[in-house]
């Protein structure tokens, strides 16, 4: 019997602990499980307090949390055992007979910081060579993923189907192409009042759509392409094509 492919939308925010400098542990992790056709097969938002180890930092951050709290869009847990309940339905689905794909914009960023947060939990299941953490990208080593997945940056998926007319108010300061950030894509595909919100539920949400209209258009599906293509790049590309084309 046929089953479909599902994407497990996954969004991360950083603020908690310094891994290193410019990387935080993961305070907020959501996914939303969704088929191409946008029906929702699971969904998970949690905090982790146990990430903080400053009271104060933790308590301007529940601060910025009390609607998301008071409204339920997210709940407090416990970090290995959200890493139990995820990895428990990736492998779930996956015996049941459906292709599953781990997907986020910029996935590369949820990826690291998820293993980063990980190994700050755990360093017993790491080892550190030469000042690098070794299993945010060795198999061989712990991971926050147990099973093995599939993983696809969102990102990656729009801007190789990019629309040839997309525009963005904003331009990158290295190159000055539009700029294709998570808010910019989202008020293009979804609508202008699309805010990217820093909640991971509220921004799966989001990412949910753009992803469903890129998969809407039939490209080739970008898998473990996480670390090896500049999505941005390829956008532009899109983009100036159209220009030419028109000109």
């Amino acid at each position: 019997m046929y089953k479909p492919t599902l994407w497990f939308v996954l969004d991360t925010e950083t603020s908690g602990d310094q891994v290193r400098k410019g990387v935080n542990m993961v305070h907020d992790l959501a996914w939303i499980a969704i088929d191409r056709n946008g029906r929702e097969y699971s969904r998970g938002s949690y905090f982790f307090p146990e990430v903080f180890s400053d009271k104060k930092k933790l308590d301007r951050k529940l601060k910025l949390y009390e609607k998301q709290i008071d409204d339920e869009r997210v709940q407090f847990a416990n970090w290995d055992t959200v890493r139990t309940k995820f990895n428990k339905e990736l492998a779930w689905y996956r015996a049941a007979g459906h292709k599953v794909i781990v997907a986020a914009y910029n996935a590369s960023f949820d990826y690291e910081r998820l293993d980063a947060t990980e190994f700050m939990l755990h360093p017993d299941k790491y080892k550190i060579d030469h000042g690098l953490l070794k299993g945010v990208r060795d198999e061989s080593l712990a991971s926050y993923f147990t099973p093995e997945v599939d993983w696809m940056d969102i990102w990656m998926q729009w801007a190789a189907s990019c629309p040839r007319l997309y525009t963005a108010p904003k331009r990158t300061k290295t190159h000055g192409w539009f700029s294709t950030a998570a808010e910019w894509v989202g008020k293009f595909e979804i609508g202008e009042d699309y805010k990217h919100r820093h909640f991971a539920i509220d921004d799966c949400e989001g990412e949910c759509e753009i992803l469903l209209r890129s998969l809407a258009r039939k490209q080739k599906l970008m898998i473990n392409t996480i670390f090896d293509n500049n999505p941005a790049e390829i956008a532009h590309k899109r983009v100036v094509r159209a220009d030419m084309v028109a000109a």
